[in-house]
């Protein structure tokens, strides 16, 4: 209560000065006696009261009213207003700057006391409330931002600048599990002087803040790690005493994905910091996971183009040999894939498309004196896992 600063903004200096005798007794600080609303309006930055007493007929063209709505409207402070006038106008006109208290005179101290007081509780109530309002808005904004990219790296900045924001800190690293071994992969580093030490610096699971969180799979405060042995200081880093971390855990279907580690000075974290991290996280490993799924399919897709290209590179290439030769016919088996060559029309009398739907076997389309021969040669090419690659050749 000591700190709290109570401007009064009253025309009548007798009871004014009543006021700020009764103000001092409760322990209140009064930074100055105000008689005209624009008087008020001018001098709010250089008192920076936590709340204003108002009467709302002062001196001067302002009415205490209409000083209160530009206070409110470039303050934000709560008002109580001071009024001899209880009559059913004034009171509806005060309504629309929706102040914190009315108090009629004459009053007593208790009533006055009272209602400051419950100013003041109501003021912190309505704040925390705007302010998990504004996180929660700010946290469905990240969350529209974090599927709007496939890229993993890219989803994890998003994610590491959404949360230091979000839970008002200085620092976030983002980590990815990797699962052959208990280490934990530096990804991304938001730090104004650090990042290039954070992302040098692997985690073990078993001697860091980071890892505990991901051995429980849950999310951990710290808020005392200058003398928590839990975790250990990154190398080159400095160590700060009034240091406080939160981890959150990327988690999709039981299995953990990686975590991100946030750091703040000064002001610790609390159980409603870490229900929002917890809600952060959760967005933020289906992103995750979508980005590493469509980079996983983005892989099969070129392996699978790879192979393509090598095949069609090898048909080319042998049908070119071939095509000059009329005594031979390749027939070749990749990828699940059949080809061969166009002179099998000639030498059998089937068109390549009639052969390769033929369940011809071997000893159909091979000479009896090469049989022996392109066996061994296959047999040879199966020992050497030459299974998918298969070339029949047919002698006149």
């Amino acid at each position: 209560m000591a700190d709290k600063r109570i401007l009064i903004v009253e025309d009548e200096r007798i009871i004014a000065e009543d006021i700020k005798r009764t103000l001092s007794n409760f322990g209140y600080i009064v930074p100055a006696i105000i008689s005209a609303g624009e008087i008020a309006v001018k001098e709010i930055d250089e008192h920076k009261p936590d709340l204003i007493l108002m009467d709302i007929m002062l001196e001067g063209k302002m009415t205490g009213i209409e000083a209160a709505s530009i206070i409110k409207e470039n303050y934000r402070l709560p008002i109580i207003y001071l009024t001899a006038y209880a009559n059913e106008n004034t009171l509806q006109s005060a309504k629309i700057t929706e102040p914190f208290g009315y108090i009629i005179k004459p009053f007593e101290e208790r009533e006055l006391h009272a209602t400051i007081e419950m100013a003041f509780y109501r003021y912190k109530i309505e704040n925390a409330l705007q302010k998990k309002t504004i996180q929660q808005q700010q946290l469905l904004e990240s969350a529209k931002h974090l599927t709007s990219s496939l890229d993993v790296t890219e989803v994890l900045t998003q994610i590491g600048k959404g949360a230091k924001d979000i839970l008002n800190s200085y620092s976030c690293a983002i980590y990815l599990l990797n699962e052959d071994s208990n280490l934990l992969e530096p990804v991304v580093a938001i730090d104004p002087e650090y990042e290039k030490e954070i992302l040098s610096t692997k985690l073990n699971l078993d001697n860091s803040f980071t890892g505990k969180a991901v051995r429980n799979k849950k999310s951990f405060i710290f808020n005392h790690t200058a003398i928590d042995s839990t975790g250990l200081n990154i190398p080159g880093t400095a160590e700060q005493e009034d240091e406080h971390v939160i981890v959150a855990p990327f988690c999709n279907e039981d299995k953990v994905l990686g975590a991100m580690c946030l750091s703040r000075i000064g002001n610790i974290f609390t159980e409603e910091d870490l229900t929002l991290a917890d809600a952060f996280a959760t967005y933020a490993s289906a992103a995750l996971k979508n980005a590493q799924n469509h980079r996983q399919l983005v892989n099969e897709i070129e392996e699978r183009q790879l192979a393509e290209n090598k095949l069609h590179e090898t048909q080319f290439r042998l049908t070119t040999i071939f095509t000059n030769v009329p005594n031979i016919v390749i027939y070749e088996k990749y990828g699940g894939k059949s080809f061969i060559s166009e002179n099998v029309k000639d030498l059998l009398g089937y068109s390549p498309q009639k052969f390769l739907e033929m369940d011809l076997r071997f000893a159909d389309i091979v000479h009896p004196k090469d049989r022996e021969f392109i066996k061994n040669k296959f047999d040879a090419w199966f020992k050497e896992g030459k299974e998918d690659f298969l070339t029949l050749w047919y002698r006149l």
